[in-house]
């Protein structure tokens, strides 16, 4: 989806404000204003108090804005939004969409650290589907932070890990990259932890941490995101060890 599609569907209450971040950073054909002799990611606008930096999602709404431009800009890309905001600068007041379009939206200083975040967790997420990255996807699996599992107490007072339903009848342990999507399955699962009278745990795990511990259980498999808004995909148990050992 464009982001001007999912910026009118965000208007209209179709989508909330974490949906329309995730599309603007899945998106995957932006261009950037470049000037010769700079690099891509140096071309920032604006003035002292406020700095900006602006992403176009196609080479047409960039003529609507290069007619008000007499820099003698030039489009680069394309870049994905996952690959383009963890390089933004501290400094930014304002990530700008589409700028000078009908189509236009900005995110402000205080929302690029969530950004930057949700970068990370697609970034990941895109890493798993993808077949050029396969021979570096152990080392991406293991450095990332931000993995969300949810527990809930057991009989003898310890935590039970809550398995992922699956067509197959496979033992899978659910693991998820992102918050919007760990926050569907919480949404799922709650009402019938509450009911059997359980604690819910919500666990946040280092790759490092957590695919060493995994190594040690006994179970099928583990899958990334079977439910939210990213595509899931499931490994057999002994990808574990050999992301631990990697």
């Amino acid at each position: 989806m464009k982001p001007s599609e999912a910026y009118r569907q965000f208007n209209n209450g179709e989508i909330n404000g974490t949906g329309l971040m995730r599309c603007v950073l899945e998106y995957d054909d932006f261009v950037i204003p470049g000037r010769p002799g700079h690099a891509p990611m140096d071309a920032y606008f604006g003035n002292e108090k406020e700095k900006a930096f602006h992403l176009f999602e196609d080479s047409g709404h960039f003529e609507i804005w290069e007619r008000n431009w007499e820099g003698g800009a030039l489009t680069v890309g394309p870049f994905s939004g996952c690959n383009v905001v963890p390089q933004l600068a501290a400094d930014l007041d304002f990530l700008t969409i589409n700028p000078d379009s009908a189509d236009v939206f900005h995110y402000r200083s205080h929302q690029l650290a969530d950004m930057k975040k949700m970068a990370a967790s697609i970034a990941l997420e895109k890493a798993l589907h993808d077949p050029a990255k396969a021979d570096r996807l152990f080392g991406i699996l293991k450095n990332y932070d931000q993995y969300q599992m949810l527990f809930r107490s057991g009989g003898d007072g310890a935590m039970q890990l809550i398995m992922a339903p699956d067509d197959q009848g496979r033992k899978l342990i659910p693991i998820f990259t992102a918050e919007d999507c760990f926050q569907v399955w919480l949404d799922q699962m709650l009402p019938n932890i509450q009911k059997e009278a359980q604690v819910p745990y919500v666990l946040t795990r280092k790759g490092r941490d957590l695919f060493a511990e995994l190594a040690g259980y006994s179970t099928d498999g583990i899958v990334f995101n079977p439910v939210g808004y990213s595509r899931a995909r499931a490994f057999a148990m002994p990808i574990c060890s050999l992301v631990a050992k990697h």
